[in-house]
């Protein structure tokens, strides 16, 4: 069970994507959680609600939250569309898909969201960004600023609306045994694992135990985890 500082509902954008999959089923132990899928459907799970896109989003909470004071609303942003290419190589109906993922839903999104947050005094807000943000290299250059304007976007909602009782935290993510590591040669993986202190990928226990923190902890608002087990990429 969660406590008066944590979530007891949490909506997920792109609740199927790579290794938030089972950080969300370990967080369905403890909370209610509204699994916003795009193409994937979820497997059937008691404490998940699943709805297709964020249009149903209203009437999903409308119906799950029967006393909107005492709601504890939590938001964990994992949908992204990765760049396959150089930018000079990208169909302009392909970069507006990128731009309208990765940017517009969580625009849209937080528009839902944030006045109930705002009415009931009380907001949890967790964006997954990626060292790309500050780091980007070729074939990246959409995806990279698409993070950076996500990581400010959320600091931006954290200080606004920090006299609400509504944080925001990002989490910069590494590289991760899943996600763009499916894509990577064995090769080029383990010259990945070198440049990392630990010398392992991220897990998923790792990202958990970061959500876990961010959503117990309300003073660290505005700010950047680095979740990238000491990467150097000097």
């Amino acid at each position: 069970m969660t406590n008066n500082f944590e979530p007891n509902v949490i909506v997920v954008l792109g609740s199927e994507s790579g290794v938030i999959k089972p950080v969300v089923e370990s967080l369905s132990a403890k909370c209610h959680v509204v699994r916003i899928y795009n193409q994937t459907v979820p497997e059937p799970n008691v404490n998940c609600t699943d709805i297709m896109g964020i249009s149903s989003l209203n009437e999903c909470l409308n119906q799950l939250i029967i006393n909107p004071e005492q709601q504890r609303l939590g938001f964990i942003g994992a949908a992204f569309k990765r760049q396959n290419s150089l930018f000079i190589n990208e169909s302009v109906p392909n970069l507006k898909s990128l731009l309208e993922t990765n940017i517009s839903l969580y625009v849209e999104c937080l528009s839902i969201l944030l006045p109930r947050m705002v009415n009931a005094g009380y907001g949890r807000l967790i964006y997954l960004s990626s060292f790309r943000s500050i780091n980007p290299v070729r074939g990246t250059s959409i995806y990279a600023a698409s993070k950076a304007f996500g990581e400010t976007l959320f600091a931006g909602i954290g200080k606004e609306y920090g006299r609400f009782n509504i944080s925001s935290v990002s989490i910069r993510m590494g590289y991760f045994e899943s996600g763009m590591m499916d894509d990577y040669e064995t090769s080029k993986q383990a010259t990945a694992r070198k440049t990392i202190a630990l010398n392992r990928f991220g897990k998923a226990e790792d990202l958990l135990a970061a959500i876990n923190f961010a959503f117990a902890c309300e003073y660290i608002s505005s700010g950047v985890v680095e979740l990238n087990g000491g990467l150097n990429l000097g």
